[in-house]
């Protein structure tokens, strides 16, 4: 069985500026990483692979630079990745980030089960496993917690819900998002790095997509927009204080136990 496995490359901090005119995050200048329940994703992907066979692509929508978050997925123990990556692609919402995600998962090849992070750390909308599985027409689980068991036909899992959790089994073909506990990423291995550095990455846009239709994709097809970005307001609140070593620990020791 093969298995597609959605990661995003996401900045490395919590907060950012927004560009006025198009409402779009600027990620330029900051460090970016890989969505971290996106990890957990993959790795769950891996494990499902190595117990039934197949391999695992990791599929990545972004900037040429996202190729850095593919490398990353190869190096864990993912077997390919493909990058899609188009102008015309920029400023697209979650339900147009999925509808290119489902294109660009069927025009690559077959793969009956999807693995997508539950959220990311950037938009945290939640939402993007659903409407990838709507596009898909595939069943779909979210909020996976653990994998109970894998079948030829479909595979049963705990999903968390809130104040309470649920045993369930979809068939295949099926979209799972997966809560960060549901298998612990796996560190890059030395040979992983070498052979995704070697890995010509597929490149695909939207004339390699069954739909070419680029208002579609991107701005123009989606229906909401960003106006504001709202950052938390934080009150940096900084006391120093000077004592020597016996009244430090003094003063130490109060708050800690005060």
């Amino acid at each position: 069985m093969d298995y597609a496995v959605c990661i995003k490359q996401v900045p490395a901090i919590s907060e950012g500026d927004m560009d006025e005119r198009t409402g779009n995050l600027i990620r330029s200048g900051l460090g970016q990483v890989c969505n971290p329940c996106d990890l957990s994703a993959l790795e769950a992907g891996i494990r499902m692979k190595r117990q039934m066979g197949g391999t695992v692509t990791v599929f990545s929508m972004g900037p040429d630079s996202a190729r850095s978050v593919l490398m990353d997925g190869v190096a864990r123990g993912a077997d390919r990745g493909v990058l899609i990556s188009d102008p015309a692609l920029s400023g697209a919402d979650v339900p147009a980030t999925a509808y290119t995600l489902a294109q660009a998962i069927k025009s690559t090849g077959q793969y009956p089960c999807v693995l997508t992070g539950n959220h990311t750390t950037d938009g945290d909308t939640g939402f993007v496993g659903a409407a990838l599985a709507q596009c898909l027409s595939y069943a779909y689980l979210s909020g996976v917690k653990s994998i109970v068991t894998i079948e030829e036909d479909g595979i049963t899992v705990i999903c968390e819900r809130t104040g309470y959790t649920l045993r369930m089994k979809a068939l295949f073909p099926c979209v799972i998002s997966v809560e960060p506990g549901v298998a612990a990423p796996a560190i890059p291995t030395f040979s992983g790095r070498i052979k995704a550095g070697k890995m010509d990455f597929a490149k695909i846009g939207v004339t390699d997509l069954e739909d070419t239709d680029a208002s579609h994709y991107g701005s123009a097809g989606s229906a909401t927009k960003v106006k504001r970005i709202y950052p938390p307001v934080r009150e940096k609140k900084t006391a120093v204080q000077v004592a020597d070593g016996v009244t430090a620990a003094s003063m130490i020791w109060e708050k800690l136990h005060g």
